[in-house]
């Protein structure tokens, strides 16, 4: 368990990587994230703070797996015990669904993660609504149109 620089409890000690839940800046609350390209960023980061510099660690996971000709992203904080809420476009019918998880931090709604099947534009405007702590408010009722630009909620 660490804290948003990966100190441990312990002085002087650190932990990275798939082994670490840490603090998460964005989504407030503590985070597990075990895949190769989250613990690299970590360490980037951990390396910065164990060598002077205080650096915290602000990223949202992404990870991607395709297979059987299909693609699945997992965006963020994906586990529906910690969302308030979750929003699926799309349908398994169609071969494509994205659900979305909201959350109320400090007042503002927004989006913490997402899992994103078959609708791969769609992952990069997610993470930046995550990153940036868009307040989707406005947009929530509209989530769950396919029709609705996601892009809308970041211009």
């Amino acid at each position: 368990m660490t804290n948003e620089y990966f100190e441990t409890s312990i002085p002087d000690i650190y932990a990275a990587g798939d082994c670490a839940e840490f603090y998460d800046v964005i989504i407030q609350a503590p985070h597990l994230v075990g895949t190769w390209a989250n613990a690299t960023f970590q360490g980037a980061t951990v390396a910065k703070t164990m060598l002077g510099a205080r650096t915290i660690f602000e990223a949202v996971s992404v990870y991607t797996i395709n297979f059987f000709g299909a693609s699945c992203s997992f965006i963020g904080m994906t586990e529906a015990d910690f969302a308030d809420e979750v929003i699926s476009r799309g349908s398994v019918e169609s071969g494509r669904m994205t659900q979305i998880f909201i959350k109320n931090i400090d007042g503002v709604l927004r989006i913490v993660g997402a899992t994103v099947i078959n609708a791969p534009g769609e992952v990069a405007t997610i993470s930046a609504a995550i990153k940036n702590r868009t307040d989707i408010s406005q947009s929530k009722i509209k989530l769950a149109d396919v029709n609705f630009d996601l892009k809308n909620l970041v211009s």
